[in-house]
């Protein structure tokens, strides 16, 4: 190709696996759907990671958080958030994509974050369907969590 690469942004894979059993989703060609675990790199090591990555320019490229697991799932919060803390320092966006409720003190932190370190976060809470949610996303939770998640989040 003749044209300049378009930054795509840099996904952190905060875990591995999910649960929720949604019918329309790639993980299960890579995954089965269990209980997800957390990534074992630390924030600071993927601070490092980044960093190091001669592809990636801070404050220029965006990281993505969910592309192959749900990054505010109950397993995953507390990776998700630490990652999110270790990534604000480089002035870089953060969007994730979650159908997770997340709690009270989860989206305090992530308005700590965005008020007194400056990051960058944008957030994207699916809402596939109302009418066939159950169907589609069995084990997820309820449409009704997600939109309490966009009102803590708003």
């Amino acid at each position: 190709s003749r044209r300049r690469a378009i930054p795509c942004g840099m996904p952190l894979i905060t875990g591995h696996s999910c649960d929720y059993a949604c019918r329309y989703c790639y993980i299960q060609d890579w995954y089965p759907f269990v209980a997800p675990t957390p990534s074992e790199l630390s924030g600071e090591e993927v601070l490092l990671a980044l960093l190091g990555n001669p592809n990636w320019v801070p404050s220029r490229d965006f990281i993505i958080l969910g592309d192959v697991c749900d990054p505010f799932h109950p397993r995953l919060r507390a990776r998700s958030l630490e990652y999110i803390e270790a990534a604000s320092s480089l002035n870089s966006p953060v969007q994730f994509s979650t159908k997770s409720e997340i709690p009270p003190e989860a989206a305090a932190v992530l308005g700590c974050l965005v008020r007194e370190r400056g990051a960058l976060v944008s957030a994207l809470v699916t809402i596939t369907t109302l009418r066939h949610a159950m169907e589609l996303e069995p084990e997820a939770p309820p449409v009704a969590a997600r939109l309490k998640t966009i009102r803590r989040l708003a």
